[in-house]
């Protein structure tokens, strides 16, 4: 029972800092998508896709090579590659994202 006690005074003094509760406190696991490398790779998304958009409305569809995307980016090849099959559907994505915008 101590620990329950515990468990609950930790609780409430984590809600009186006004500190975000934990997934212990909360009593649910943190979804992945909030963990540290999601968000990163989210980032990393989203810079690969504004290098792409701002190359490809520079320099065209055909001006553009997938490795300067990338060196834009600050990424490799691969990881561009690992989100997108080929330059086509970087390209649509970027189209696709712009029309959300």
């Amino acid at each position: 029972m101590d620990g329950v006690r515990k468990a609950a005074r930790t609780q409430e003094a984590r809600r009186v800092r006004g500190e975000a509760e934990g997934p212990e406190v909360a009593g649910e696991a943190r979804c992945a998508a909030d963990s540290a490398p999601a968000r990163e790779e989210r980032a990393r998304l989203a810079r690969i896709l504004d290098a792409a958009e701002a190359r490809f409305a520079a320099h065209g569809f055909h001006g553009v090579s997938v490795q300067q995307i990338a060196q834009e980016a600050g990424v490799s090849k691969a990881l561009v590659f690992h989100h997108f099959p080929n330059k086509r559907a970087l390209y649509r994505a970027v189209v696709a994202r712009a029309c959300r915008e």
